[in-house]
Formats: structure tokens, sequence, C-alpha cells
């Protein structure tokens, strides 16, 4: 039986979304929590008085500091997403990526004070207690931004892993289907499943194609001698059409057809997806659905 799968590797928010949200927002964090821990420290009542270059020079080391902060967040997570899934053992993968971006902020800011005491080559000797004071800032200013890119990070997959999970569901639905109506009428379903195979790497709401064939199943008669036919087929890679042979149950009509569709529409409108299209003839109910690629 052929089905759409899914790529594990896949995300909501592709890397490159990420690295376009992550470090102007680590950035932006960094300065504003920085202030709000001390307000009236030295740095900040001297900030205004300082040149241009300077301030220009301090905010591209900033900025490049937290392009590397998220570039380790994300290098972290992509690596524990095949190693240690959030699926299997949540607790022990919150642990170890945590310390692993702690331990990767760390070894940045240390390459940051290296590269500020050769450029400004200032002397080694005892910092003192307002150096020490920045220092520890800095650093719980870092942690902040690594924990909130790692809460991002982790929403991002777990969306992915609640939308991929439909082609799972829906293909153990086809199969109980398929069992329970040859158990009863002999042979009073027929599934038809045609995916062409570039659109297996492609994405769909959860529960669209559950609810469709629910849908067709639920208001069709399932004779042996009448069988429903289902159809799930593709007409061009990102284009699904989920279509059914009409047989009405007494008193059923077409328009009881669209309970579970302002579900669907919900679903596809929620995750920024164009809306299924509707088709109906006299002896088929076909459902159009957009496929959808994260990646792009």
């Amino acid at each position: 039986m052929a089905l759409l799968v899914n790529k594990t590797e896949n995300t909501f928010l592709s890397n490159k979304v990420k690295r376009m949200v992550f470090v102007p927002f680590a950035f932006v964090l960094f300065y504003l929590v920085s202030f709000l821990l001390d307000p009236y420290a030295k740095f900040w009542q001297e900030y205004s008085q300082r040149n241009f270059w300077n301030l220009l020079a301090e905010w591209c080391t900033s900025l490049v500091f937290c392009f590397l902060v998220s570039e380790a967040s994300i290098f972290i997570h992509a690596k524990l997403n095949h190693s240690l899934p959030w699926t299997d053992r949540p607790l022990k993968r919150l642990v170890v990526e945590a310390l692993f971006n702690m331990l990767a902020v760390m070894f940045i800011i240390f390459l940051n004070i290296v590269f500020i005491i050769c450029i400004e080559k200032e002397d080694l000797s005892a910092p003192s207690a307002e150096d020490i004071k920045n220092l520890m800032q800095w650093g719980v200013v870092s942690m902040m931004i690594s924990f909130m890119i790692i809460a991002i990070n982790t929403g991002s997959y777990l969306v992915s892993n609640w939308k991929n999970s439909e082609m799972k569901v829906t293909e153990h639905k086809l199969r109980e289907a398929e069992l329970r109506q040859a158990s009863v009428d002999g042979s009073g379903i027929i599934f038809d499943i045609d995916v062409a195979p570039q659109s297996k790497a492609l994405y769909l709401p959860p529960l669209t194609l559950q609810l469709l064939i629910e849908n067709a199943i639920k208001h069709n008669s399932t004779h042996k001698n009448n069988p429903l036919t289902i159809k799930i087929y593709t007409k061009e890679a990102q284009i699904l059409v989920v279509e059914n042979s009409l047989a009405l149950i007494e008193n059923q009509n077409l328009r009881s057809f669209g309970i579970g569709l302002p579900n669907i529409m919900s679903r596809f409108e929620l995750l920024k997806g164009r809306a299924p299209e509707i088709i109906k003839t006299s002896t088929t109910y076909k459902v159009v659905v957009h496929l959808m690629d994260y990646e792009q």
C-alpha cells in the first residue's frame, strides 16, 4: 500500500527561518535583559556618551556572539533529534540539551573574552569586582537566550511530529477499515491508493485523511455487491485527491458530508496552508488537498 511518508529531520520552522528569527531576537534580548538586570550600572550610565564607532564595534561583536549562540543551539538540537529524540526520553533530552547548550555558551564567552583582550590589548591583572559582576550578568543573559532558543526549537520539533503522525494514523485507519469491512460485508470497501514519490516529503494537518475517510464510510453504504470505492491519489506533487463513490445511506444527503470539513479547514488555516477544495457530482465526492512543504 503506497502512502505518504515524512522526513523526520524536517521541522515546523526550517533552519533558514530559525536563523532569521533567532539572531535579531537574541541581539535585542541580550541588551534588554542586561539593562533590566542593572539599569543603574556604570556601563549604562555612560552608554550615550560613547562615540559612534565604539558603539558600532560593540554591536557587531554582540551580533556575532548572538549568531554563534544561535548556530550552536540549532546544531545541538539537530544532532540530538537523531540520537536522543524528545519522544523517547524527554527528561533526559531536556537535561542533555540544556547541558550541551550551557557548555557551548561558556565556550563562546571564553572565545569572546580572548578576542576582546587581543583587540584592546588589555593587561591580565586581577579583574575588579565590577568586571566579575559584568561577566556574571553576561553569562546569565546568554543562558537565558540559549534556553529560549531551546524552547522554540522544541516547540518546532513537537509541532512537526504532531503533523507527521497523520500518515501513520491514516495507514492504520485504512488497514482497520479494510479488515472490518472484509469481515462484515466480504468486500464492502475498495481502496485505490496511488501517491507519487515526489509527494512523500510533503505534509498535511493531522487527522485530515482520517476524517475524510471516516466521513465517506459514515455516509455511504458498503455492500459487497455495490462496494464503496475510496481513491487517494496525487494529480501533481503538491495536490492530493481523496475521492469516493456515492452510495448514500437512506436519509443522507450531500450536505451532511460537510460536518467535519470546518475542522479540516481550520487546521489548514492554522498552519498557513491552502484550504481544500470540494468537488461534488451525482456519482462522486472529491476533496482536493494541497500538501505543504515546511522546508520552504
